[in-house]
């Protein structure tokens, strides 16, 4: 059986099970890009216009999944990075980070040039997948899967049922 980072087989021995893991890894310097979240906070008007769409190139994973109120806009902060197994690791010196969004219109994505962006829900419910793309000493991709949910409830709609009489006709 395959699993997240190899090949992996299990022999079950009753009361005890073992499980071994066999991984391939390439000598080098591999590394990948985690996303640093900042605070949820409410949207404007201005927030929520469609902006510009980009052609991201997602992986066919997901590195984290997160839910988003439709009314809410967050901030990725500057990334971090860790090795191929996953230990943090320093920075490259010289980077450039690229955020794009497969649905544009279901998040609006500000990239500051920075290497951070903030993310706004267009009101719109749905999922979208924020691809960062890292170039420059070191080439890397993450991609976040957003899911854009309801809010809290802050507003009622009444419901009238059918007319009815109150006096008899005459």
């Amino acid at each position: 059986m395959s699993g997240p980072r190899g090949k992996i087989t299990v022999t079950d021995f009753g009361d005890l099970v073992r499980i071994k893991e066999t991984r391939w890894l390439i000598k080098g310097r591999h590394l990948n890009v985690v996303f640093h979240i900042g605070k949820i906070s409410d949207t404007t008007p201005a927030d929520r216009v469609r902006g510009p769409g980009g052609t991201p190139s997602p992986s066919q994973k997901v590195d984290g999944v997160m839910d988003l109120p439709a009314d809410k806009k967050i901030i990725f902060n500057q990334p971090t990075f860790t090795d191929e197994l996953e230990h943090p690791v320093p920075a490259p010196d010289n980077y450039t980070a690229a955020y794009t969004v497969d649905a544009p219109d279901i998040l609006n994505v500000t990239d500051n040039g920075d290497g951070t962006a903030v993310v706004a829900s267009t009101g719109e419910l749905g999922s979208a997948i924020l691809h960062l793309e890292i170039t420059g000493d070191v080439n890397a991709t993450g991609d976040e899967l957003i899911n854009v949910v309801a809010g809290n409830a802050e507003r009622v709609k009444m419901n009238p049922g059918e007319i009815t009489e109150v006096t008899p006709d005459v």
